[in-house]
């Protein structure tokens, strides 16, 4: 599976993963990802860290996609009035 592939799906975890309105750590949205996906990250010459998930949710916001920042590593699932696409 080609890297941007694997990463989607990634980001369709975490959309999973994130209650509706309520924010979570990064380092706790790391700790429940599948341990499918977190194997796969070798395959993909990916160090698996909090810093490598926090990378993927920050491009994705970056972009106004999925998720918004509730400041000291926490993000949400991005709503309709936030702008952008939500989750």
């Amino acid at each position: 599976m080609k890297a941007g592939a694997f990463w989607l799906r990634v980001i369709q975890e975490i959309r999973k993963i994130l209650p509706e309105g309520e924010p979570l750590h990064v380092s706790g949205i790391t700790q429940m990802i599948d341990a499918d996906l977190v194997q796969e990250a070798g395959e993909h010459v990916q160090v698996w860290s909090v810093q490598t998930v926090r990378g993927a949710i920050d491009e994705r916001m970056y972009r106004n996609r999925y998720f918004v920042s509730e400041g000291a590593g926490r993000y949400r699932r991005r709503r309709p009035e936030d702008g952008g696409i939500a989750a």
